[in-house]
């Protein structure tokens, strides 16, 4: 007797898809185009010397809102987490940071809806030197 004579039958459509249809690579494996669009930062800062110059001081913000942003939430400052957020979220966007923007997003909705933070903190976390590592990448 056959093993597949004792399996359920697939439910209906189920031979449309397949396991990669449903896995997502970490964002370790994304390129720094994904993690960078430099064109359209580019664009909004004017020009390279002023784009260099906006990246740079950008890096020293998203790096140490980590931490601020942690901080804030161990001490019950959901707003002081939000402003600090918004903040990146903001900059990240104007700088072509589209990835960082995203997760700054979801974890600035879940503060302001009063929701559990830790795993949209964790994924902003991790967003951030992956981020960081592109942008060096752009200005070397």
């Amino acid at each position: 007797e056959s093993i597949s004579g004792a399996l359920p039958p697939e439910p209906f459509g189920a031979e449309r898809f397949s396991f990669a249809d449903f896995y997502r690579f970490p964002e370790s494996f994304m390129s720094s185009e994904e993690m960078l669009d430099w064109k359209s930062g580019l664009n909004e800062a004017g020009g390279r010397a002023g784009y260099a110059a906006e990246l740079r001081a950008f890096m020293g913000l998203a790096r140490d809102s980590v931490d601020h942003v942690f901080a804030a939430l161990n001490r019950g400052g959901g707003g002081d987490a939000q402003v600090i957020v918004h903040e990146v979220r903001e900059k990240a966007g104007r700088l072509g940071c589209r990835f960082l923007a995203a997760r700054a997003l979801d974890l600035e909705l879940a503060l302001r809806a009063g929701a559990d933070t830790q795993v949209v903190y964790g994924r902003y976390a991790s967003a951030v030197p992956d981020t960081l590592c592109a942008i060096t990448a752009y200005l070397s």
